[in-house]
C-alpha cells in the first residue's frame, strides 16, 4: 500500500532520478514536505506525480496541455535562520534570495506527472541547505497551489577533493581539465 503523502522512490535508473508523489486536493494547514540530499555535482531528474487527494486509492490528476494549460515549477531558496521560519514546517524564504527556478514538463509516459530536470552543476553554488518549492500553476499561472516543499541538503565534495570556488571547479580529469567544459573551446557545456 502506497501512501500518496511519504511515497518517494527512487525511478528508474540513477540515485539521482528521484519519483515523487503529492497530493493536490488535501487540508489547507497540511502541505507535505519532502527532504532530499544531493551531491554538489549532481544533476536531477524528478518525476513528481500528483494524484487528487491524500489517499492510497487516489487516482492520478488529469493533465491537459495547450495554451494556459497546467505547469509545475519549482523554486530554491536559501534556508533563512530567522526563528520566525516555523510555519507547519514549510521553511521561510529571505526575500529577495530565489537562488534558481526550474518548469517541469508534462510527462509522457506516466499520467498525472511532470518531469523536471535539475542540471548538472547547477547545486554546486548553492549553499549545503536550501529550501525548495513545488508549485501547481494552470490558466496561464492565473491559478496555482503549493504542493510541496521541503528542504535540499547539498553535501560538498570529501576525502581531500578540492574547496568548489565556481560551477564545475572541482570535478577534474587527470589532466586538470574540468568535466564540464568543452575540450575544444573550454566553454561549460
Amino acid at each position: 500500500m502506497i501512501d500518496p503523502d511519504f511515497d518517494v522512490t527512487p525511478a528508474s535508473g540513477s540515485g539521482r532520478t528521484l519519483a515523487i508523489t503529492v497530493p493536490y486536493n488535501r487540508p489547507p494547514n497540511h502541505i507535505p514536505r519532502r527532504d532530499f540530499v544531493l551531491g554538489a555535482a549532481d544533476a536531477l531528474w524528478l518525476q513528481v506525480s500528483i494524484v487528487e487527494c491524500d489517499d492510497p486509492s487516489a487516482e492520478a490528476l488529469t493533465l491537459t496541455g495547450g495554451i494556459g494549460g497546467p505547469g509545475l515549477r519549482m523554486a530554491v531558496w536559501p534556508v533563512s535562520d530567522d526563528p520566525t521560519s516555523w510555519d507547519y514546517g514549510l521553511p521561510t524564504p529571505a526575500c529577495g534570495t530565489l537562488l534558481w527556478s526550474g518548469t517541469g514538463t508534462i510527462s509522457t509516459t506516466l499520467p498525472g506527472t511532470f518531469d523536471l530536470v535539475v542540471p548538472v552543476g547547477t547545486l554546486s553554488s548553492w549553499p549545503r541547505r536550501v529550501a525548495y518549492g513545488l508549485q501547481l500553476n494552470w490558466d496561464a499561472a492565473a491559478g496555482s497551489e503549493l504542493l510541496c516543499g521541503g528542504i535540499l541538503h547539498v553535501r560538498r565534495a570529501q576525502f581531500g577533493s578540492p574547496v568548489n570556488d565556481g560551477a564545475g571547479s572541482y570535478l577534474l580529469t587527470d589532466d586538470y581539465i574540468p568535466v564540464l567544459e568543452d575540450d575544444n573551446t573550454n566553454v561549460l557545456a
